[in-house]
């Protein structure tokens, strides 16, 4: 599965008529499109906000609230696994276009999924523990963003544990220190192995996530998707692209030794 940062941007997804795309693909089995269900959409009004606000003589019915339960189905045949989502209406109305021609839209910003859809990849050879951090991070992105920044930042400390980079160091006088998450990263050596900025990418997810853990207001969706996408690369170089080289590595010697002969690659 790709990034696909306009996905998510907004928070939201857009049906338009009768059609019952999204674009956006399943959390179960990461292949098929989550389809729309409009047989099984439910649409609550605020009523008493909304109340309220008809009693307004600046009254507009566009600032009306409305809330959204709906069911999303898998496309793939072999799956077909169904996703309840839950949010707000920010637009619901009918427009036309520029021949004229009518057409009813709908966006829906959610707040809830009983299965998040995956920001970034989630590959069978990622470490576990890193794999539910991610699946908890998406969780929140819809609903606490420095939470979910935060949650990224400890898929790093994950990231160092897994690779056994030392929490403490020693100091002079014999005692010990914890080490901060940017001095693990300075410290770890597969980081720097790595044919790309893998150590640069690490420490702007840190500043990023450090966001989340100091409660400051400056969370937006651009840094928490660039976050995404940094750890996105760093989990695919290392987990995927390496095992890769690994394999030609193996491969190669093995052709070399007998000078491109006969050899078996199995």
């Amino acid at each position: 599965m790709f990034f696909r940062k306009d996905l998510f941007i907004h928070n939201e997804f857009t049906i338009e008529n009768d059609d019952s795309h999204t674009n956006i693909t399943c959390p179960y089995c990461s292949k098929g499109e989550l389809l729309f269900d409009s047989k099984k959409e439910k649409i609550l009004s605020d009523e008493k906000y909304n109340n309220q606000l008809k009693q307004s003589p600046d009254y507009d019915s566009d600032f009306e609230k409305y809330y959204f339960l709906i069911n999303l189905i898998c496309s793939g045949y072999q799956c077909k696994e169904n996703v309840i989502v839950a949010g707000i209406i920010t637009e619901h109305g009918i427009y036309s276009d520029n021949e004229g021609n009518g057409f009813q839209e709908t966006t829906y910003k959610p707040t809830y999924f009983s299965k998040s859809p995956h920001i970034i990849s989630m590959e069978s050879s990622y470490p576990k523990d890193i794999i539910q951090l991610l699946e908890s991070s998406f969780d929140l992105f819809w609903v606490d963003k420095m939470s979910c920044a935060n949650k990224i930042r400890i898929c790093l400390e994950s990231l160092m544990d897994y690779y056994k980079v030392p929490k403490r160091s020693k100091k002079r006088d014999g005692t010990f220190k914890n080490l901060s998450l940017h001095e693990r990263i300075k410290k770890c050596d597969i980081l720097k192995k790595s044919n790309f900025d893998n150590e640069s990418f690490a420490l702007a997810i840190k500043w990023i996530g450090n966001i989340g853990s100091h409660n400051t207001n400056d969370c937006s969706d651009e840094k928490i998707l660039l976050a995404y996408e940094l750890l996105d690369f760093i989990l695919q170089d290392l987990f995927i692209n390496q095992n890769k080289i690994q394999q030609l590595v193996k491969k190669a010697k093995i052709v070399n030794k007998s000078k491109g002969k006969k050899y078996n690659m199995f």
